[in-house]
């Protein structure tokens, strides 16, 4: 997410490219609703906002059961809870950047080929090799392989639904469309929660669009909002009532103990709404808070690249830093997450001195 075509530019710009990976919407085509310009400030906070966001999907993957000790087990469940927050932001924010246009279809899915598909398929590539060789697992190889790309069996769903919500919003227009795809969104989780949508191998909780669609629409409905301004504006009242709605959720999951109840997908908690909604708020406020932070926003830049690859590292750490204890279990992911930037950032030198920087396009960096 640097220069190329996946730079937040503040005067001109392009269409977002990746949950993580996201950029300013074109002016030039008339045929668009006129959106409010991206400011340096957004550009900013928003990268500070995915840096954020991918610390919590790292945090996702880390398994509950290993807490030693009550103040460890807390620290455990909390560290779960945080772990539902990143994916939502990361859906808001390619819907604020995201740009319909009915002419546009070849050009659009053209930029997508090369900026999300070709990184997402050399990563599943190279995650399935991986994996394939530490479990010796060399049956059924293109089956396994096709899962294991669209997110059946591997954290890549997020990729998989983010399609589908391109595909959706380039139909779904006007602001009543919209909010009635955030209510269904609503609609879907509580139902997958109930168990009402038949789930099966090849279509799962994690990629049914439909539970995700919401979060992008939110990010669409943002962007157009003239009141709203994000990141331009401190609204402490709506950081406040963000703050009391999370905490709502979370007191909702501890007081019923849903963290021991059986669930098709981890965002498929009974409160996973208010939490996601709520602290979504609150990690708003603190990207705005944070925004001139260089740290978190290049965090935010490698944030697709780290999503693609932070698996292997996520069981590599785990093994290094023991997870029974609340220090471990808090620096886990920050480690992962630091790690895989910092090594990155060495691949970026490498790169630029070796004149090679277009890997960096198909590995997902920039």
């Amino acid at each position: 997410m640097k220069t190329d075509d996946n730079q937040i530019n503040v005067s001109t710009g392009s269409d977002g490219d990746a949950p993580m990976r996201t950029s300013s919407p074109s002016a030039s085509n008339s045929s668009c609703p006129a959106l409010p310009p991206v400011t340096e400030r957004q550009s900013a906070a928003f990268y500070v906002l995915k840096g954020l966001a991918i610390i919590s999907v790292i945090c996702a993957h880390f398994v509950m059961g290993a807490a030693d000790g009550d103040a460890a087990a807390l620290a455990e469940k909390l560290r779960s809870v945080c772990g539902n927050l990143g994916v939502p932001c990361f859906f808001f924010a390619a819907g604020f950047f995201y740009r319909r246009s009915p002419r546009d279809f070849a050009p659009f899915w053209k930029k997508k080929l090369t900026t999300v598909v070709l990184p997402w398929f050399i990563g599943a590539c190279v995650t399935f090799a991986l994996y394939s060789f530490k479990d010796r697992n060399f049956a059924d190889v293109p089956q396994r392989f096709c899962m294991w790309f669209l997110g059946l069996g591997s954290w890549l769903y997020f990729t998989t639904a983010l399609m589908f919500c391109f595909a959706w919003f380039k139909v779904v227009t006007g602001r009543v469309n919209i909010w009635l795809t955030v209510a269904l969104t609503v609609a879907s989780v509580y139902m997958t929660r109930l168990g009402l949508i038949p789930y099966c191998e090849w279509f799962t909780a994690y990629v049914n669009p439909f539970n995700w669609f919401g979060f992008f629409g939110l990010g669409i409905l943002a962007r157009r909002s003239e009141s709203l301004r994000l990141f331009e504006k401190k609204r402490p009242v709506l950081f406040v009532f963000g703050a009391a709605l999370a905490a709502l959720g979370v007191y909702g999951r501890f007081y019923f103990d849903d963290f021991s109840i059986e669930l098709p997908s981890g965002y498929a908690s009974a409160f996973a709404i208010p939490i996601e909604v709520g602290a979504g708020v609150v990690l708003i406020g603190l990207a705005n808070l944070f925004a001139k932070s260089a740290l978190l926003k290049d965090l935010g830049k490698k944030s697709f690249a780290i999503y693609l690859y932070h698996m292997p590292f996520v069981g590599l750490i785990k093994q290094l830093i023991p997870q029974s204890s609340v220090v471990g279990i808090i620096l886990a992911p920050l480690a992962v997450a630091f790690a895989l930037q910092l090594g990155f950032r060495v691949l970026e030198w490498f790169a630029g001195g070796f004149r090679c920087a277009r890997i960096l396009t198909y590995l997902g960096i920039r």
